[in-house]
């Protein structure tokens, strides 16, 4: 959708960068997103899905597992990812 970076409102914004810990800018039909790597892509992804029509509910549920996985691999690095 051409306009689809419209309709992401403020309030998801600043849930997407609370569970990312990034920064998101909209400008028109743009979309940045600043933050380490992992949570980029992360952010990138819930970005693109409520583009894509998903449901917000959904989006918000993905990003809080999203958010514990990065919060136990910022505490445990590479020996969490190791196991699984």
């Amino acid at each position: 959708d051409e306009n689809g970076a419209r309709y992401m409102t403020n309030v998801t914004r600043r849930l997407i960068e609370e569970h990312t810990e990034t920064s998101i800018s909209i400008y028109g039909k743009t979309i940045a997103i600043i933050g380490r790597h992992e949570n980029v892509d992360v952010a990138k992804k819930a970005v693109e899905d409520l583009l894509g029509g998903a449901p917000h509910s959904a989006v918000y549920r993905w990003l809080e597992k999203k958010r514990k996985d990065l919060k136990m691999r910022e505490a445990y690095g590479d020996e969490m990812t190791k196991d699984r």
